[in-house]
This record gives C-alpha cells, structure tokens and sequence, in this order.
C-alpha cells in the first residue's frame, strides 16, 4: 500500500498468502483425483520429492495439506494421503 510518511507505494507481483494457500490445496486436490484419490507424499516426504511433484516447498505444502485435512478432504498414513 501506499506509505504517507515517504510517499512509497509498496507493491507485489506474488499472490496474496491465502490465495497461494487456496492454489496450493488445489492442485493436491486435482493430483489425488487424478491418481485414483492417492499419493505416496505426505507430510514427511522429502523436500526433493514435494518439489518435483508439485513445484512447492515443503512448508508451502504442509500448510495446504493442513487446510485440507481440516476441511476433512484427506487423510494421510504413513503410506501417503488419501482423499475422503
């Protein structure tokens, strides 16, 4: 926003956190339908493997599947995440 004190406008070309959180939670929801409702990540997988599968980091992905298992949309084993 813009800064009365130094007359600065701030900006950002990122999406707003929550929306990148709504992005997030959607693409796990379309891959886990697209995979017969399972995948083998969880969030104890590795950074590496988080990264290739969806492009996200590790932290990015643990929030969006913690808004996803509390809007009861998955479940997630030891084995992976599953939808409900």
């Amino acid at each position: 926003g813009f800064r009365e004190v130094d007359r600065t406008l701030n900006l950002s070309l990122k999406p707003r956190s929550f929306e990148m959180l709504e992005n997030d939670a959607q693409m796990i929801l379309t891959y886990l339908e697209a995979n017969g409702g399972f995948m083998t990540l969880n969030d104890k997988s590795s950074p590496e493997e988080i990264k290739a599968t969806f492009g996200i980091s590790k932290g990015q992905f643990k929030k969006a599947l913690g808004g996803l298992m509390k809007a009861k949309k998955i479940k997630q084993d030891q084995f992976g995440t599953e939808l409900i």
